[in-house]
Order: structure tokens, then sequence, then C-alpha cells
């Protein structure tokens, strides 16, 4: 018996086998994506995901409180490895200039520009914030990543699913094995 998941997997490794392109973003292409970011919270995502790993679910979920900016960590909350299924935590690090963009956002108002017109009742302290959303769901994180990549001139489609669906090299998954 065949699981579709590893037959969509094995599409993913042809495409890749076949073009010539690993399995994760170059440093070159890496750095198009923080360049074409449109805004300081965008540049904040792309480079999470990328000098963290977290996943998108964790980084829709993250907190200023979950943030040690003395030692350049996050506590990452509903960590998923059996390593971690104690605590259901796990704290991974950053470098001193994201502790500088992090600083921009959150000390000097940046933050607070999207969250100020917010139409939510409260502001639950989540780092990623939209105007319309105190925090930005692991949909929204995942569309952005894509278009940026596609501003970038860096994206590409690897095949058509079952369902009909581009998939796309570029996508914030891609981010974190990076």
């Amino acid at each position: 018996e065949i699981d579709v998941e590893d037959f969509e997997q094995s599409k993913q490794d042809e495409y890749h086998i076949r073009n010539n392109k690993p399995q994760y973003l170059t440093v070159e292409e890496y750095q198009k994506l923080v360049n074409s970011a449109e805004n300081l919270r965008d540049e904040i995502m792309i480079r999470l995901l990328w000098q963290t790993g977290v996943r998108v679910e964790e980084a829709s979920k993250i907190k200023l409180s979950d943030i040690d900016r003395e030692n350049y960590s996050i506590l990452v909350r509903n960590a998923k490895s059996k390593k971690h299924q104690k605590t259901r935590t796990r704290t991974v690090y950053y470098n001193r200039k994201f502790s500088i963009l992090l600083r921009k956002y959150i000390d000097q108002g940046y933050r607070k520009g999207f969250v100020g017109t917010s139409e939510e009742k409260e502001d639950q302290g989540h780092l990623l914030v939209s105007n319309e959303r105190y925090k930005l769901g692991k949909q929204y994180i995942t569309k952005k990543v894509a278009e940026i990549a596609e501003k970038a001139g860096i994206q590409e489609v690897m095949y058509t699913n079952k369902a009909g669906q581009e998939m796309k090299r570029v996508n914030a998954h891609l981010l974190r094995k990076s």
C-alpha cells in the first residue's frame, strides 16, 4: 500500500534531483529573500525561521515574554520532538543582528504600529502580528514567505499535487530545513 504523503514526498525529491536543486535555501537565496521583505515584521519572520529553525506553527505562537533578549534566546512552546516531551518546550538561539532588529521592532514602536489598528479585543503579546490580528497564523506566515520568495525571484513550482495546488519550492518549512 502506498501512502499519499510518501508519493508527494517522492515527487518533491524527484524535482530536486531532476533540477539539481538542494532541499534547502542557499545563503544567496536567503539574502534575496531578506532583501525582498516589504517591512521589518516580514524580515523578522524570515530571519526567525532561518536562524532558529522553528516550525511555522511555533513561530506563530512566540510571545514577547518568551524572548530572553539578554541571552539571545527564545523559549518555544509545544515543541514536538520526543526529546522535549516532558516540558513541551525547547530553547532556540538567535544572533546579534536579529537582536538589533528585535529592539527596533519591539522597543521603537514598529510592532505597535501594526497592532494599534487591530480589531481584536486585546493584545496577547505575540511577536508576529498584523493590522488585522494580534497573532499571525500558520497559513498567513506560509503564504507570506511564498509571496516574498516570488518577489525575490527565487520561487519555483515543483509540481501540482492531486488537489490541483501548485507546490512551491520556497516555503516556510524550507527555511527551517536551511
